[in-house]
């Protein structure tokens, strides 16, 4: 499991990953997508605390989506978090519309890239990326991943479970936030994570980091594809 040898060996892996990748260059503004959930905030701690190493000048971003009457609360309090940490920060309020997973993607992606940022550090992590696997084979689409970069997005923590994020969070005291949308069966995604997922690892211990690496390309491959 990524997540041995304690939760603090995360930012190292953070770091090994940001290098081999190349990430961004010392100085290079990076806005991270921080919604208050768990991974986009371990996402900003762990680059906060290893700056000293990558360099990059970072920024905040939270988007309201409107769905959500808290959803203005949470950019607020995020906001509070960015202002402690004196980083610049930017409060997104995407146009209210239907609350269709697709539709709020591209519409997140479009108000982070809006920003002019280089680099766009997300927070999706190797349990998102088997649940897009199986989104992708329940639509009847080519069971492709998400890429460690692409174009101006970057996902530091691809390579590790969320069992390793809650460690880190846990171990550094950070508060978080979960969505309650997350409950609701009726978006395909959360139906797949409370029913077949689940059960994965149980039916087949290992078998979601094994599915994971074989649709996640190696680090150098994915800094190529960019």
């Amino acid at each position: 499991m990524r997540g041995q040898g304690g939760p603090l060996r995360l930012r190292h892996r953070v770091g090994d990953v940001l290098r081999r990748l190349g990430a961004w260059g010392r100085g290079d503004r990076v806005v991270v997508a921080v919604s208050g959930g768990l991974d986009s905030t371990v996402l900003l701690d762990v680059l906060v605390e290893t700056r000293g190493w990558h360099g990059a000048s970072l920024e905040v971003a939270c988007i309201d989506h409107r769905h959500r009457p808290d959803g203005a609360d949470e950019v607020a309090r995020v906001g509070a978090w960015a202002d402690t940490l004196g980083l610049p920060f930017h409060g997104l309020t995407l146009p209210a519309g239907p609350p269709s997973e697709d539709r709020l993607r591209r519409l997140r992606r479009q108000a982070l890239r809006a920003l002019g940022a280089p680099v766009i550090a997300m927070g999706h992590h190797q349990d998102d990326q088997v649940e897009t696997v199986f989104v992708h084979l329940v639509r009847g689409a080519r069971p492709t991943g998400m890429r460690w970069r692409n174009g101006p997005f970057v996902r530091p923590l691809l390579g590790e479970r969320r069992e390793a994020l809650r460690a880190w969070a846990e171990h550094r005291r950070l508060t978080w936030v979960d969505d309650p949308t997350n409950a609701d069966l009726g978006h395909l995604r959360n139906r797949l994570r409370a029913t077949w997922l689940t059960e994965l690892d149980t039916l087949r211990p290992g078998a979601s980091a094994s599915i994971a690496n074989r649709v996640t390309p190696p680090l150098g491959e994915g800094a190529r594809r960019a």
